[in-house]
């Protein structure tokens, strides 16, 4: 098992040995620091009961060599045993030239003496080393220091802290271990006393002299011995937390102050290693010293409910991070939720949470998805920022009553923007909605969808719009004309190419760059017109889909553009036109399809004649159509019979006198001048958790 924290030794020096009685130059260190080692935390669910069975027995430890003396070489005096250990304790030294390190003079100590157990628990500081030919690990040093004293308090705590170990025939377990060495302990030896406190807390809790102690009756006794130990406090979070020398201190007020211990006054045998730290910052719920730590969040929280699983807010987290697998029991995203309403069910952030998965059973009772944003609104502080993300989920569900008042899809929005009017993602959602009034001024659709774009590169991100959203906003400024966004002015095509250069796959930014004749959507490859429609028609079954008439008309200019293959599959200029009117009828394409002598639609003949009188019949304004059919002798159009001349006499005066108007989009039946502008909505939403990523 891996330590979690072993104190360094100081470095050590040597000495050289002569006739007279040797000069000891000791340099200045720091004292002797008693090693404190901690059992491995656990991180990962279900490895504590691993944690408890790693005990590894050793059959066969050699004898101990009693101490020997030295045989003096001339020119050189012997030192004893206890002379090195004496150095070696006090942080090694220089003699007369020669240098030993602290292991080196500890080592030297057992190659003369391997009776004496304070040398053996000081080698298992250093990770073990070679006696005699020897190697032992550390953990067989501590062994061998437990041979030699059973009572070294020290050695059993470190000894629990790798397994435990087999001493003297008996194999002792990691929790024997820690209560032995707190059996073993002054009663206020505060730092001793801590560090196994914390380690009888992480092994489960244990008997200690005739009492039971819980887990976290164990962490509240090691901070009554000292209120400065770190881990302790972070696990005492875990619980919950708890009285410490008679005051009550919160979970959050657990986790905050083991941050600050570890940044003001913590000492080194007692820390949070750096996920910890993370950890703590996320339960605390904020900062420490303008600090906010970066941790492996998902590890952190399911630590926290492996070892507790009646707090909430761990639950509420772990829904935010998708679920995990708790104390052997896999639990999805909604069941954690569940959990922590279960727990609290006055936490406006699980509500939110648990309604942006469409809701679900909550004591007995089934609640809607708008039901549950409702409820955590209901919860909330009225002018709680955080609402905002409330406030734009209950948008998406389509309005809601909130608090006995109505509010409509568009109010929603324009509820949140009066929380936070620099929310890009409710901007971009009002202009879907068609603008409304914020703060007393009107935003029109267009100005909603450059606000969105405007704000959107300085939103933090949980609040910014992803690249199909963003890529949207573009696509419908330039269908309205184009705007300015930062500064900049862009035209329609620019906005076009803004659009692709943001998420390539947007279906109608490719449609729409086709009318514009095509461009360079990636600063640098022209894709022409014909590219385009190819482009958008290959990628049409992607979210949002081109409308009916919008994928004819691609069809129909694809055909005129002289055709091409479309997801591998290669059209001819007639496939185009029939493909445009099995989607929708338009007087181009039937114009077309005239031109090529007729076709089959929808296992029916037409005859070119029949494609120019449908051509006609669908615009009367159509002066092209009007000469074709007079090639074929003239037709029928709205039940009359126009002759050869007639619709000659039509397709010149038509010449004459264009209708200049406002076209009503492709295919369209309707006059110009009712014409209406369309804009591109993104139909792929879904509700928003309030998290830092996005499900829009």
């Amino acid at each position: 098992m891996d330590v979690l924290l072993q104190t360094e030794a100081s470095e050590m020096g040597g000495f050289e040995m002569l006739d007279e009685p040797p000069e000891i130059e000791v340099e200045p260190k720091r004292p002797w620091i008693r090693p404190r080692v901690f059992l491995q935390a656990v991180l990962c669910v279900g490895t504590l009961g691993t944690l408890l069975g790693l005990g590894i027995a050793y059959a066969h430890v050699p004898a101990a060599k009693p101490e020997v003396e030295t045989t003096t070489v001339p020119g050189m005096v012997a030192l004893a045993a206890s002379t090195w250990m004496d150095l070696g304790k006090g942080g090694g030294g220089k003699v007369n030239g020669t240098f030993y390190s602290a292991k080196e003079c500890i080592l030297e100590a057992l190659s003369l003496n391997e009776t004496s157990a304070e040398p053996w628990y000081l080698l298992a500081a250093f990770g073990g080393g070679l006696v005699n030919g020897t190697m032992f690990s550390q953990k067989e040093c501590l062994v061998r220091s437990l041979l030699l004293n059973a009572t070294s308090p020290d050695a059993w705590n470190d000894l629990g802290s790798l397994g435990g170990g087999e001493v003297k025939g008996r194999f002792y377990t990691v929790k024997e271990c820690l209560q032995k060495a707190l059996s073993l302990w002054h009663e206020r030896d505060r730092e001793g006393n801590a560090v196994t406190w914390t380690n009888i807390g992480l092994a489960g809790g244990g008997n200690v002299n005739g009492k039971l102690y819980s887990r976290k009756e164990s962490f509240q006794e090691a901070l009554s011995m000292d209120s400065t130990c770190a881990l302790a406090w972070f696990f005492l979070g875990h619980f919950g937390g708890g009285q410490v020398n008679g005051h009550v201190f919160s979970q959050k007020d657990c986790y905050l102050r083991s941050l600050h211990n570890v940044n003001e006054t913590q000492k080194n045998y007692c820390p949070l290693d750096n996920t910890r730290k993370g950890c703590a910052a996320i339960l605390g719920g904020g900062t420490v010293y303008g600090e906010f730590y970066s941790s492996k969040s998902k590890e952190c929280i399911l630590e926290a409910l492996s070892l507790n699983e009646t707090s909430a807010e761990p639950w509420n987290l772990l829904g935010r991070l998708g679920g995990g697998l708790v104390n052997g029991t896999m639990f999805s995203e909604k069941e954690c939720y569940i959990r922590a309403l279960l727990l609290n069910e006055t936490n406006p952030d699980a509500w939110n949470n648990f309604g942006s998965l469409g809701g679900g059973k909550v004591r007995g009772r089934f609640f809607t998805e708008l039901e549950c944003l409702e409820k955590a609104l209901a919860l909330s502080h009225k002018r709680d920022k955080s609402n905002v993300i409330t406030w734009t989920n209950v948008g998406l569900a389509g309005g809601g009553n909130v608090n006995g008042k109505s509010y409509s899809e568009q109010e929603c929005y324009l509820e949140a923007l009066s929380l936070d009017n620099t929310f890009s993602v409710a901007w971009y959602l009002l202009g879907q909605s068609g603008g409304g009034q914020v703060n007393g001024r009107i935003f029109p659709q267009k100005d909603c969808y450059l606000r969105s774009l405007d704000l959107d590169e300085t939103q933090k991100k949980h609040s910014s719009l992803d690249s199909k959203k963003k890529a949207v906003a573009w696509t419908n400024v330039g269908m309205l004309g184009g705007g300015m966004v930062n500064g900049t002015s862009y035209s329609a095509k620019e906005c076009y190419e803004e659009a692709l250069s943001v998420h390539f796959n947007n279906v109608e930014a490719w449609f729409q760059l086709g009318r514009e004749g095509g461009g360079r959507p990636l600063k640098g490859r022209l894709f022409s017109e014909k590219d385009c429609y190819i482009r958008a028609l290959s990628l049409d079954e992607t979210s949002p889909t081109l409308r009916k008439e919008e994928k004819a008309l691609a069809w129909t200019k694809l055909g005129i553009l002289g055709a091409g293959s479309v997801k591998g599959k290669a059209y001819s200029e007639k496939d185009c036109y029939l493909a445009a009117l099995s989607l929708h009828a338009t007087q181009l394409a039937w114009f077309h399809l005239g031109l090529l002598g007729g076709g089959e639609l929808n296992r029916r003949v037409f005859s070119e004649k029949e494609c120019y009188q449908k051509s006609v019949s669908l615009d009367e304004h159509f002066a092209d159509a009007w000469a074709q059919l007079a090639t074929v002798d003239g037709g029928d159009v709205h039940g009359r019979s126009y002759s050869t001349e007639e619709c000659l006499a039509k397709a010149k005066f038509l010449r004459e006198n264009p209708i200049i108007g406002i076209y009503s989009g492709p295919g369209s039946s309707k006059s110009p001048e009712k014409g209406t502008v369309r804009v591109q909505l993104n139909d792929a939403m879904s509700v928003a958790t309030t998290t830092a990523a996005w499900k829009w």
